[in-house]
């Protein structure tokens, strides 16, 4: 469902049109706006990916979930990038536990200077700990909602 309402966007001297969408089911990008493309990558296993490729705010948040999922210590010649949240798995979620989680989940999105935080919250079920948050995509303005699954058996959801 897209709002048919015209969105002027001025690009290189050029006023192009385009219009805002709610919802997540754009041919090329998921992102809920349309706008001009700033940031180009590759996903070989992203849904969203056309042709492979991913842009603006699929992209940021397919690195982003990169970071989570890699483990501290796993990237070869880059041992302080990664998570720390897949040793405290099998801890219990006391408040120890979930502010340690909370700030490494923080200090991976500061890591990224294309989003600002707004909101994080850490969240434990019987399998695991979920990261709930909320960025704000920076070149766009946009709010992006995420939730980072971390599983016992070492595999996110």
């Amino acid at each position: 469902m897209a709002y048919n309402t015209p969105v002027n966007y001025r690009t290189n001297d050029v006023t192009a049109s385009g219009t805002i969408s709610p919802s997540s089911s754009g041919a090329e990008s998921s992102s809920n706006y349309v706008t001009e493309r700033i940031y180009k990558g590759f996903s070989s296993n992203n849904p969203n990916a056309v042709n492979n490729m991913l842009y603006d705010a699929d992209l940021i948040k397919q690195d982003i979930y990169n970071h989570f999922m890699t483990a501290k210590g796993e990237r070869v010649m880059l041992p302080n990038f990664g998570s720390i949240i897949w040793d405290y798995l099998y801890d219990p979620l006391d408040s120890q536990t979930k502010s340690i989680v909370e700030e490494d989940a923080r200090s991976i999105v500061a890591a990224d200077p294309r989003v600002e935080l707004l909101n994080i919250e850490v969240v434990g079920f019987e399998q695991g700990i979920v990261v709930n948050i909320r960025l704000n995509i920076l070149p766009q303005n946009m709010v992006e909602d995420m939730a980072i699954t971390f599983n016992n058996n070492g595999s996110a959801i």
